[in-house]
Parts: C-alpha cells; structure tokens; sequence
C-alpha cells in the first residue's frame, strides 16, 4: 500500500515552529538552550505526545519518541536537529524532525503497524553556534565526547552547557549511550549550492565529512594608533589576517574537496585608535578524506607559527576533530536512491555523482 504524507499539515508544522525565534527576514535565529530552543523543544514534544509517541529525553537533552513496533527489534530512527545558528533558515535541522513526525503521524492515519519500533529524534546542539564542538548532543550518545567535556562547554558569554540544559529544563534523567538502532534516517535541506547548481531536486547522501576545529590565540602589544612607529608594532589583527589569507591556500594545496574557514574573529579591544593586541580566532577544516584534515591541521600549525614570528606575537592554538569521515551504509542508501529516483521518474544509474565539477 502506498501512502501519502499530509503536506498541508506538515507545512503548517514547519510555519508554526519557524515563528518561534523568527527573524524579520524571515529566517530563524535558534540557539541551542536558549529561551527559544525550550520552546521550540516544548511544542515538539507536544506534538510527539499526541501522536501517541513515548517521549525520553537523556543526560544531554536529547528527545526520543517511540512508536512501538510488533516485534521486539532495534528501531528505526528518523530525525534532526532544532537548534539554529544566528541567521538560519526554517528548514535547516527542523524539516527534518518534523518530516520524521509527519511520516509517523501519516502512519498513524493508515493505521499501520511496523515490525520495527519508529523513533523521532531531536539531537542537542547540533549546530555548534554557540557551543563548540557541534553535534555535541550526537556526540556523547555515539561515545566520541565526554559526557562531562561537554557539559563544561561554554558559550561567548562564559554560561555553561550543563547549567543551560538544566535551566530550560531539559537535563533529562535517561542515560546518553548509543542505542541499538536498525536504521537511521534524516531528511536535510541542502547546505550548499551544488544540487541546484546542477538542476536536481534531491540526493542521498553518500557520507558526512571529517571535520576539525581550531581555536587561535593571538597576542600582541596593544598600542596607541598614533606615536607607535609601524616598525615596532607587534599587530596581533595583521597576524590574524595573514592566517586568514593562509587557510584559504590550505585546500589548493591539498587538492580534492578539501574547504577550509575562518568563520570568527573576536579582536581586543576593537577601537579605532588602538593597535589590537589579542585577536581570538576560529578554523574550521572539512574533506572527505580523513587524511587530508590531518595534512591539513598540520599546515595549519606551521602557516600560524611562520606568521607569529614574522609579525613577533606569541600563539596559542586548540584543535578538536569535531566529527571522523562517516559512510552511509548501503543497506539505507540504496533503497533511498530507488525511492527518490522514482519519485523523479528516473533509474538510479542516472544519479549523479556527488562531487561536483572541476
């Protein structure tokens, strides 16, 4: 039996959440743990308790509702995340979750029983805007990060992820270990330009990139702007911006789909007539080849030591692997690719290649 989803009733799911931290251009500004973010988190678990789902919600604030199956087998997950960065769009992380409750309420409609369990899951500041690393909440649950390391995560305002998750209410009382899952599922708004670029409609992601995440301290000589002779200046801004220059080099030498950012720069004390004399800067690194972020990190130290010593400012760097290269596994892939691909009216042997043009 084919079903179809209700999409009035989803895109009316996707309006009604988006107007919770709305932006006047109409996008979405959600940080994780914020006033927000336990908004947004009560209304899904709302509508995950009227479609009849058991709501948990673990040690880092992760939500899982269940839809019991005949069987007593590993569920099937679908999923996403809620959080937003600053400036987001309303289908980053939140189609995701309420596309999986979409599928779970349509299966409610048709009064269909599965043999595996369904789970709806909402992971915990998966972003990483305003505490780092992301995928935090992901992270613990998989065993890549410390339940403690990340409670002690801190955001631009020195508040702790452990006390904010407590504050909103979510510090959740289940253990955040990796479950026995059969499957897991999540649809995504495309992040980048390359579906488009290439006139599709949708792909099925063939797996997530390594990632690395460095953090910069530079630190000068603050100076007054006017009596300070440009030869004796120790510019801790000027080092930040030759690095900056540096890391967008980093991928033509590596080659492949390496990317490579500098997505932040906190300068002090950030007057007109001072020299800067500490900048705080982030580098984010990603490939698809694991090797290639470990080369990589490796240029990275040495383009920030040549340019602390040529502009005379001492250095201190901390980098964390945010995220190992992850494959989709085929099991999962394949028969998403038959689905969409008939959904297109295509064959799966005319899907494109994920890796765009040179």
């Amino acid at each position: 039996m084919q079903m179809q989803i209700n999409r009035k009733r989803l895109e009316e799911s996707m309006a009604a959440l988006g107007r919770i931290g709305e932006t006047p251009a109409g996008g979405l500004s959600r940080l994780a743990l914020t006033d927000e973010d336990r908004r947004g988190r009560d209304l899904l678990v709302e509508w995950m308790r009227a479609a009849g789902l058991t709501v948990a919600i673990d040690r880092m604030g992760n939500i899982f509702g269940e839809r019991p199956g005949r069987e007593g087998l590993p569920p099937v997950m679908m999923g996403s995340h809620a959080d937003s960065v600053p400036t987001g769009g309303k289908y980053d992380g939140q189609l995701g979750v309420l596309c999986a409750l979409e599928a779970i309420r349509t299966l409610n409609d048709n009064k269909t029983a599965t043999r595996h369990p369904v789970v709806m899951a909402i992971f915990t500041n998966e972003e990483g805007a305003r505490f780092q690393p992301a995928m935090i909440g992901s992270g613990v649950m998989a065993g890549q990060i410390a339940l403690e390391d990340a409670y002690n995560a801190r955001d631009r305002d020195g508040l702790r992820l452990g006390d904010e998750l407590e504050r909103i209410g979510y510090l959740g009382p289940e253990l955040c270990i990796p479950r026995p899952i059969r499957a897991y599922l999540e649809l995504h708004i495309e992040q980048g330009p390359i579906l488009e670029e290439q006139h599709l409609s949708v792909g099925v992601v063939e797996g997530i990139v390594a990632i690395s995440w460095s953090k910069l301290v530079l630190t000068g000589v603050q100076d007054h702007a006017g009596p300070t002779p440009m030869r004796m200046r120790k510019d801790a801004l000027v080092a930040a911006a030759d690095i900056v220059r540096g890391v967008r080099e980093i991928p033509r030498k590596i080659g492949g789909d390496m990317v490579a950012t500098v997505g932040r720069l906190d300068v002090a004390p950030n007057i007109p007539n001072a020299i800067p004399g500490k900048v705080t800067m982030s580098v984010d690194l990603r490939a698809p080849d694991e090797h290639h972020v470990t080369r990589a990190v490796g240029l990275l130290d040495r383009l920030v030591k040549d340019t602390a010593r040529a502009e005379g400012v001492r250095y201190d760097t901390s980098t964390s692997r945010s995220s190992t290269l992850s494959s989709g596994r085929p099991r999962t892939r394949g028969p998403a690719i038959a689905v969409c691909s008939r959904e297109r009216g295509t064959t799966p042997s005319t899907w494109r290649p994920s890796v765009p043009p040179a």
